[in-house]
C-alpha cells in the first residue's frame, strides 16, 4: 500500500501531471461527442464503395492536395473510436509541444496554464465542418508542426538530437505540411531559423537545410496540384464578385474580419492575452504611459467583446461598430472619417499589442521572438486573402492564430511568474483557472445537450 501511495505521489509531483488530468477530461468529452454531421457523414462512408488509392488519385486531380491527410482521415472516420482516442492524443502532443517549445525546464506551474488556457477555445473551432474532418485538416497539422519546431530550439539551445527523434521531426513536418496554412508557416519559420542559426553559430546545418527544402517541395505540390485549382473555380463561382475586387479590398477584407474575430465579439482566449500584457506592463512600468498603451488591448476586448452584449444596449455606438464588418470588409471610404473608424479602433489595438510585447521583455530577442510569433499567427489568417474562403472557413482557420496567442501568452506569465510578486502571479494564475474551468465546463456542456 505505501509502495502505491509512493507512486501516486511522484505521478502528482511529476511536471506534466497537468497534461495526465487534461488527458482524462478530454477522452470523456471526445466519448460523447456526436460525429454525425458536416463533412464526417461524407468521409465516414468514403471507403465503403472504393479503396484508399482510387478515392486518394481522384482527390488529387478533382479536389485536394492533402493526400496525406486525407489518407489518415478516410480511415479514423470510417473506424471514429480511433479518431477520438488518437485526437485526444494530438491534443495533449500540442499542450506537451508549446510546453517545451517556451520553457528552458520542465515545469508544473506552467504546464496548468497551458492547460487552462488551450481549454478556453471554444469548441466550434474544432467542430465547423464536422469534428474528425475539421481537427484532421487543421489541429493534426498544428500539433505535428509545433512538434516539429521543438528540433529548432534544440538546435539553438546544442542539445543533443538523437537519430530516431530526426526521423520523427521530418515525418511530423511532411504531414503538417500538406495543410497549407501549416506549410506556410513551417516554410517561413524554418528558412528563418536556418538563416539565424548560420549567422549567430557561422555553421550549415543540414538539417534545418533538408527541413527547408521539404517545406518548398511541399509548397509546390500545393500551388501545382490540379485539385485545388479545380476547388478554386468551385468557389469563385460561388462568390463571382469576388475575383473582381482589387488586392487593396481583399487585404482589407483579411486584414478586419482577422481582428474583428479577435475584438469585436466575446473571445476568451484573446482577452487573457491582453490582460497579461496589461499585467506584464504594470509589473515592469508601474504607472507609467505605457501601463496605459497596455490598457487599450484588454479595454477594446472587454467593450467591444465579452461585455459587449450588456455595453451595447447603453452604449448604442458599439453595436454600429460591430456591424461595420461585411462580406467585403468594413467598407472603408476615404471621404468618410466614420467609414473608417472600425479599422482605427482595430489597427490601435494591434500596434499596441506589438509595442507592448517589446517593451516587457527585457531580452530582446524574446521580444522579437513574442512578436513574430504574434504576426505568423495573423499571416496564417491573412494568406486566405488568396481564396473567397476567407469568410465561409468559419473559426477553424483561426487555430493557428489562437494558438500562436497560447504561446505569446505562456510566455507573459513566465514574465510575472519571475517578479515573484504574490498579488500579480496569483491574480493571473486565478483569473486563468477560473476562465479555463468556466470554459471546459461550457465546452463539456455543448457536448452533451
Amino acid at each position: 500500500m505505501e509502495q502505491l501511495i509512493k507512486k501516486i505521489s511522484i505521478i502528482y509531483r511529476w511536471d506534466y501531471f497537468p497534461f495526465i488530468i487534461y488527458t482524462c477530461i478530454l477522452l470523456l468529452g471526445h466519448l460523447l461527442l456526436p460525429l454525425d454531421f458536416g463533412d464526417d457523414i461524407y468521409f465516414s462512408n468514403v471507403l465503403n464503395d472504393q479503396n484508399i488509392i482510387a478515392y486518394l488519385i481522384s482527390r488529387y486531380s478533382n479536389w485536394t492536395s492533402r493526400i496525406l491527410i486525407e489518407a489518415v482521415l478516410v480511415v479514423v472516420a470510417k473506424y471514429s473510436i480511433l479518431w477520438r482516442i488518437l485526437d485526444v492524443g494530438i491534443m495533449i502532443l500540442t499542450a506537451v509541444s508549446i510546453s517545451k517549445l517556451t520553457t528552458e525546464q520542465p515545469s508544473r506551474k506552467i504546464n496548468w496554464i497551458i492547460m487552462y488556457l488551450s481549454a478556453t477555445l471554444s469548441y466550434t473551432v474544432y467542430n465547423s465542418a464536422g469534428w474528425m474532418a475539421t481537427t484532421l485538416n487543421y489541429s493534426w497539422p498544428l500539433a505535428f508542426g509545433l512538434f516539429s519546431m521543438i528540433s529548432i530550439k534544440k538546435i539553438i539551445l546544442n542539445q543533443k538530437i538523437r537519430g530516431f527523434e530526426y526521423a520523427l521531426y521530418i515525418f511530423a513536418f511532411i504531414f503538417a505540411a500538406n495543410a497549407e496554412q501549416m506549410c506556410a508557416i513551417l516554410l517561413g519559420v524554418y528558412f528563418v531559423f536556418t538563416l539565424y542559426i548560420y549567422h549567430s553559430k557561422k555553421i550549415v546545418n543540414w538539417y534545418m537545410i533538408v527541413q527547408t527544402l521539404i517545406g518548398i517541395a511541399s509548397m509546390v505540390f500545393v500551388l501545382t496540384n490540379p485539385g485545388n485549382k479545380m476547388r478554386q473555380e468551385t468557389v469563385y463561382s460561388m462568390w463571382p464578385g469576388y475575383s473582381e475586387l482589387s488586392l487593396i479590398r481583399k487585404i482589407e477584407m483579411g486584414y478586419s474580419s482577422t481582428w474583428y474575430e479577435m475584438i469585436m465579439q466575446p473571445n476568451l482566449l484573446f482577452t487573457l492575452f491582453c490582460g497579461l500584457i496589461f499585467m506584464s506592463m504594470l509589473l515592469k512600468y508601474n504607472k507609467s504611459l505605457y501601463c496605459w498603451l497596455a490598457f487599450l488591448p484588454l479595454l477594446a476586448s472587454l467593450v467591444f467583446g465579452v461585455f459587449s452584449p450588456v455595453l451595447s444596449v447603453i452604449f448604442p455606438f458599439i453595436s454600429h461598430i460591430q456591424g461595420a464588418l461585411t462580406d467585403y470588409g468594413t467598407g472603408i471610404n476615404l471621404s468618410s472619417f466614420r467609414s473608417l473608424v472600425p479599422d482605427l479602433i482595430l489597427t490601435v489595438v494591434f500596434l499596441a499589442i506589438l509595442i507592448s510585447l517589446f517593451l516587457i521583455f527585457d531580452d530582446k530577442k524574446y521580444a522579437v521572438f513574442s512578436i513574430l510569433i504574434v504576426l505568423v499567427g495573423f499571416a496564417s489568417r491573412m494568406i486566405m486573402i488568396l481564396t473567397p474562403q476567407i469568410r465561409g472557413a468559419g473559426s477553424r482557420v483561426f487555430i493557428f492564430m489562437y494558438f500562436s496567442l497560447i504561446l505569446v501568452s505562456v510566455l507573459l506569465y513566465q514574465v510575472i511568474l519571475k517578479s515573484n510578486s504574490d498579488l500579480y502571479v496569483n491574480a493571473s494564475k486565478n483569473v486563468i483557472y477560473v476562465v479555463g474551468s468556466l470554459a471546459l465546463l461550457s465546452n463539456f456542456y455543448l457536448t452533451i445537450v
